[in-house]
């Protein structure tokens, strides 16, 4: 996982240590104690060898998580699709996290029904970091890229993303 952690801070992403098996930060300001640095990204790994790796959204890319199929078909409507800079399968049956540019706006949750928004203040699991099932979600597995990170693709703010910032975070 360590490994990996690197390799997206080579890409200009800011990383942190998850809890091993769950989505909880290891850190105690979690999204907030994101870094960039190897050095401390070293020192993480070192201390919790076995921490999935967590990508905090609102510095180089934002996400837009779709919890399932229905998710995915109400995402599927929107008029003008943002540009798609990667795409991780989630292990939530039909769940994606679709890799945005950022746009420096916060999380949202229920944009759509069943798609949040991860965005400055969030964070998202990365590949291959794996959740097991507990008393908050009855899924568990690996996240998978289905579509490789590139951000290259950069593009500005998504058309569809609205501008308020009063829904709750998520």
């Amino acid at each position: 996982m360590e490994e990996k952690a690197h390799a997206y801070v080579d890409l200009g992403l800011k990383v942190l240590p998850i809890k091993p098996g769950s989505k909880v930060p290891l850190t105690p300001h979690g999204s907030l104690d994101a870094t960039d640095d190897h050095e401390i990204v070293h020192a993480w790994w070192q201390r919790w060898p076995s921490a999935n790796v967590g990508i905090a959204t609102g510095y180089a890319v934002d996400v837009v998580d779709l919890d399932g199929w229905e998710a995915q078909q109400q995402f599927d409507m929107i008029k003008e699709q943002p540009a798609i800079l990667g795409a991780v399968m989630t292990p939530r049956d039909g769940g994606l996290h679709l890799y945005v540019s950022s746009t420096g706006k916060g999380n949202r949750a229920r944009v759509l029904p069943g798609v949040d928004y991860r965005g400055a203040g969030g964070y998202v699991l990365a590949p291959p970091s794996v959740i097991i099932p507990n008393e908050d979600h009855d899924y568990g597995g690996e996240y998978e890229w289905i579509d490789d990170l590139d951000l290259a693709r950069w593009t500005e703010d998504p058309p569809w993303m609205p501008d308020k910032d009063d829904h709750p975070k998520g």
